[in-house]
């Protein structure tokens, strides 16, 4: 049975009827709540459905899953205005400044022919590791590449424990990551963290600029930190070198011990 991602956590479902049924929940719920101010005779505005796509929507081979496919109809079939989805960093930029959006472009094209919205989240975190994940997406190999030569490029634990789901700040203006590759003599210098966001998403917005113009891609997300939540990885649930995982309940812990955050 396909893992399908509800509510940031990964759920088990047996039929694509009961996929969406905590989608709709949630939907008639969001519409309780807009017409909980209305007098009587006066009409609620339309409440827009966006139904989350599974994490997996697009493989490590850059195709789209059989089963997110299916998907699409019935998305359409229950009346939702569209679906959301993560572009994933660690599936789009396998080689530095070399970027494949093609299943992304394919599922926009299908989406638009089926008269679906799409919004996508650009998640530059990697997914596993927490709960309910059955997906492993880390982010890109060559990320893994710099481990040695670069300390401040994970958050870090009092221990000296990496968390390895996320990027520390610490490197947002250090330019250490690989250039595009270039066809010209002279090398291109080194890129910043902040240069590999805003390079991958200048990336994506040229790639999918027609369904830009056409309104079918509406909106663009930036996840940040792990999970995409905006937060530190204070409460890791994989082993680390020096310590158990964490566990419910706990208070979690600062990850700000890299020589960036010391600094």
């Amino acid at each position: 049975v396909a893992p399908v991602c509800s509510q940031g956590r990964i759920m088990r479902s047996g039929s694509l009827s009961s996929l969406f049924s905590t989608r709709m929940v949630a939907g008639r719920n969001a519409l309780k709540r807009s017409t909980s101010g209305l007098h009587r005779g006066e009409i609620a505005p339309p409440v827009p459905v966006f139904m989350m796509m599974p994490l997996d929507t697009v493989l490590e081979n850059h195709t789209l899953s059989q089963f997110s496919l299916d998907c699409l109809p019935v998305v359409k079939e229950i009346g939702a205005a569209g679906i959301m989805v993560d572009v994933w960093w660690g599936r789009c930029e396998m080689t530095p400044g070399v970027y494949n959006f093609a299943a992304y472009v394919e599922l926009l094209d299908r989406c638009a022919a089926l008269g679906l919205k799409v919004q996508t989240v650009m998640s530059f975190h990697g997914c596993g590791g927490n709960i309910g994940d059955t997906v492993n997406i880390p982010i890109p190999e060559w990320i893994f590449a710099l481990e040695e030569s670069v300390p401040n490029l994970w958050y870090r634990d009092k221990r000296n424990d990496p968390s390895r789901e996320y990027l520390s700040l610490s490197c947002d203006h250090l330019p250490v990551f690989p250039p595009a590759p270039s066809g010209r003599r002279a090398k291109l210098p080194n890129r910043t963290g902040l240069e590999l966001y805003s390079n991958f998403m200048s990336a994506f917005r040229d790639a999918t600029q027609a369904h830009i113009k056409n309104g079918t891609l509406v909106e663009i997300q930036v996840g940040c930190g792990p999970c995409g939540e905006l937060r530190y990885p204070s409460y890791p649930l994989n082993a680390r070198e020096h310590h158990v995982p964490w566990c419910w309940p706990g208070i979690g812990e600062f990850q700000c011990y890299d020589p960036g955050m010391l600094a």
